[in-house]
């Protein structure tokens, strides 16, 4: 068996460390939430601004 192989109980670890993990990300989520809208807006106008210019050469 390699080392990278999984068996069941890593799975049932794994989806543990999940379930205990999603509340908390929801409640950040619900925080964080205009911020991280702001955010992607800006990195895809930013995008947008290369597609349409090209890459930036000093």
């Amino acid at each position: 068996m390699s080392r990278h192989e999984l068996n069941s109980a890593d799975y049932e670890r794994i989806e543990a460390a999940l379930h205990h993990l999603i509340p908390s990300t929801i409640r950040a989520a619900r925080e964080w939430y205009p911020t991280a809208i702001s955010a992607y807006s800006r990195t895809m106008d930013k995008i947008q601004r290369i597609n349409k210019t090209g890459p930036y050469t000093p």
